[in-house]
């Protein structure tokens, strides 16, 4: 999805959320959501913002429901793999 600002910036927008979006919700559980297909979004991702790059994007903007599992070291990837990040879990 792309929409352009009122000053003229074009902004592209990609969402995803987790593989494990169908076993962890509820909702998916109990069939109340269409059988969605949920796919390793770093491809996705580095595709989609490369198509809207090339369709004269300024910016992508990712939204993402990624979720944390806060009984693990609370390391989540990013794009470089040697640089983990911290998440601050509650």
């Amino acid at each position: 999805m792309m929409f352009t600002t009122e000053n003229g910036i074009k902004v592209g927008v990609i969402g995803i959320a987790t593989t494990e979006t169908p076993s962890t919700t509820g909702a998916f559980n109990q069939k109340l959501f269409p059988a969605y297909k949920f796919e390793a979004y770093i491809p996705i991702v580095t595709e989609r913002s490369a198509r809207l790059k090339s369709q004269g994007a300024d910016v992508v903007v990712l939204l993402s429901h990624a979720g944390n599992n806060c009984t693990t070291d609370n390391t989540f990837g990013v794009w470089e793999e040697e640089t983990p990040q911290k998440s601050e879990c509650s």
